[in-house]
C-alpha cells in the first residue's frame, strides 16, 4: 500500500480524492479545534504487538477508553466474554485507566490494555462532558489508530463503548451482501451512518477515507473552518459527510479501478439506540447482534439495567454470575429500575408501588386496543414479580410486551 497526496494508489489502481494536506489545524474561527496526538513510533510498536498478539483471522477490535468510562467498558467487554469473543484490546486514552481495570480483565490474555498515551495523556481522568473540547480530544484521536491499524493490514472493528454484543457479529460480516464491503457502517437512519460501530477491512481505499476523515476534522480545510459554516467540528456529521463525499466523487478511468463499497448493517440486527428505545416492533434480542445504546447522554446505565443489558455487579466491577440478557424472554423493562449512576448501586421501584405499576399495565392494555402502540409499552411482568407484584388479570402481558 502507498498513500500519495490527494490520491489513494493501490497498483494500477487509483482513486481521486479532494487535495488535502496532512498539516495542523489552524483556528480561524470562534470554534475550538481539538488538537491531535502524533502516533510516534513507540505508541505504535505498543498497539501493534497487541494487535498481533489478539486478533482472529486478521480482525481486531480497538476499544478506546479512559477511565471515566470504565464501567461502561467493563459492561461491554462482559458481553463479549459471554459469547467468548477475544480478539479485542483496550487502547487507554490516558495514563489510568489499564491500572484501574479488574484482575479478571487483565487475565483475558497478554496484551488486553495499552496505555499508548501514558507519557501524554488526553484528558483528566473521569468522566468527560460530551461534545466538551476534552471530550473531542479523545474522541478525534480514535480515527488515527483505525487507519494505522488498517495499514498493518488489520480488518478494523470500532466499537464505541455503549454498545452490548448479544451475538459474535463476525460471522454476519461474511455473508454474500457484505463480505465484498470495504466499509460497513451502522445505520444512523436519515442521519446516514454511525461512526460509532462500523467494520472496516484492510484496503487503501479505507486508509484513503480515514486520512480524509481526519482531515475533514483537522485539516487546515476542514469543513467547520470554512468560511459561512457556524457549526463546530463533529466527527458523526463529518463520518457522513466524507462517505457521501467518497461514494459520489469517485473517479474511475475503466471498469478495472476499484471503488469504495460502502454498505449499512442491518437495522434490525445492528439497531442504534434510537430503534431500540423507540421501536420496538423493528427488533428485538433474537435478532440483534449488537445494541448500542446512543441517542442516550444521561442515563444510558439506567435504560441499559432496565432492559437487563446490564451484566454488571452492583458494584460495576465483575461480571454478574450466569447472567443472561434474554432471562424471561424480555426484551425491555425488564427490572424496575428507577436511577442508575456509575459505579454505584442501583435504585429501585418501591414494593409501595406496586397499585400504581397494575393501573400502568391495564392503561397500556387499553391503548393497545385502541391501536395506540406506542402508550402500550410497559413493565415486563417479571418486573413487577420482582417486586412482589401480581400481574393485573385478564391483561396479555405478551401482547403488550411485543409492541
Amino acid at each position: 500500500m502507498s498513500l500519495s497526496h490527494g490520491r489513494v494508489v493501490r497498483g494500477q489502481q487509483a482513486v481521486k480524492l479532494k487535495q488535502h494536506s496532512n498539516g495542523r489545524a489552524s483556528v480561524a474561527r470562534s470554534f475550538t479545534t481539538p488538537q491531535l496526538v502524533d502516533l510516534d513510533s513507540e505508541m505504535k510498536q505498543m498497539v501493534l504487538t497487541a494487535a498481533r498478539a489478539r486478533h482472529v483471522g486478521g480482525a481486531i477490535v480497538p476499544l478506546f477508553a479512559n477511565t471515566g468510562v470504565a464501567p461502561m467498558l467493563l459492561n461491554l467487554l462482559c458481553s463479549m466474554r459471554r459469547i467468548q469473543v477475544q480478539n479485542w484490546m483496550v487502547v487507554a486514552m490516558d495514563n489510568r485507566t489499564c491500572a484501574s481495570l479488574p484482575d479478571w480483565v487483565h487475565g483475558q490474555g497478554p496484551h488486553s490494555c495499552m496505555h499508548p498515551y501514558e507519557k501524554t495523556p488526553l484528558a483528566p481522568a473521569g468522566k468527560l462532558k460530551y461534545a466538551s473540547p476534552e471530550f473531542w480530544r479523545l474522541v478525534v484521536q480514535r480515527p488515527l489508530w483505525v487507519r494505522y491499524l488498517l495499514s498493518q493490514g488489520y480488518n478494523v472493528l470500532q466499537c464505541d463503548v455503549d454498545i452490548v454484543w448479544l451475538r459474535n457479529p463476525f460471522p454476519a460480516f461474511e455473508r454474500p451482501r457484505l463480505q465484498k464491503q470495504h466499509l460497513i457502517s451502522q445505520s444512523e437512519q436519515v442521519y446516514g451512518p454511525n461512526c460509532g460501530f462500523y467494520y472496516a477491512r484492510a484496503s487503501n481505499l479505507t486508509v484513503g477515507l480515514m486520512s480524509h476523515w481526519i482531515d475533514d476534522m483537522m485539516g487546515p480545510e476542514a469543513t467547520h473552518l470554512k468560511e459561512g459554516n457556524n457549526k463546530p467540528m463533529h466527527e458523526q456529521h463529518s463520518y457522513r459527510r466524507v462517505i457521501s463525499w467518497w461514494l459520489k466523487h469517485q473517479i474511475t478511468r475503466s471498469r478495472s479501478f476499484e471503488k469504495l463499497r460502502h454498505k449499512r448493517f442491518s437495522e434490525a440486527e445492528f439497531p442504534n439506540g434510537k430503534i431500540w428505545f423507540d421501536n420496538w416492533e423493528r427488533t428485538s434480542k433474537e435478532s440483534a447482534y449488537i445494541i448500542h445504546v446512543n441517542w442516550v447522554q444521561l442515563a444510558k446505565k439506567t435504560r441499559m439495567r432496565r432492559d437487563n443489558l446490564w451484566f454488571l455487579t452492583p458494584d460495576d466491577r465483575e461480571c454478574a454470575a450466569d447472567f443472561d440478557p434474554f432471562a424471561g424472554h424480555c426484551q425491555r423493562l425488564c427490572s424496575p429500575v428507577l436511577h442508575c449512576q456509575l459505579g454505584e448501586p442501583c435504585k429501585y421501584l418501591e414494593r409501595s408501588r406496586c397499585r400504581q405499576l397494575q393501573e400502568r399495565v391495564r392503561n397500556a392494555a387499553a391503548a393497545l386496543r385502541t391501536g395506540k402502540r406506542r402508550y402500550s409499552r410497559n413493565w415486563h411482568p417479571m418486573a413487577l414479580a420482582s417486586l412482589g407484584c401480581e400481574w393485573p388479570a385478564g391483561v396479555n402481558a405478551t401482547a403488550i410486551m411485543n409492541k
